[in-house]
């Protein structure tokens, strides 16, 4: 999913679920992750109103740069 968006770890996201109100999130990106699927904990299903397995629209919102990158990098 990250590649057909074209996301990368660090990139910032809107999340879109049930619920109006968005939750924005930095992407972290894992090699070993589940294709289409999106990890997030409790809180963030609640924000979102969805559960397991629910769709959810993710958008990418640009930032501008941060020196030294998000992670330090």
């Amino acid at each position: 999913m990250a590649s057909a968006l074209g996301l990368t770890t660090g990139d910032l996201v809107e999340l879109r679920g049930r619920h109006p109100a968005p939750l924005r999130a930095w992407v972290r990106v894992e090699a070993d992750a589940h294709e289409g699927q999106i990890a997030l904990d409790a809180l963030g299903r609640r924000i979102l109103g969805f559960s397991p397995g629910d769709p959810v629209e993710v958008r990418y919102l640009a930032m501008p740069p941060i020196p030294g990158g998000l992670f330090g990098g």
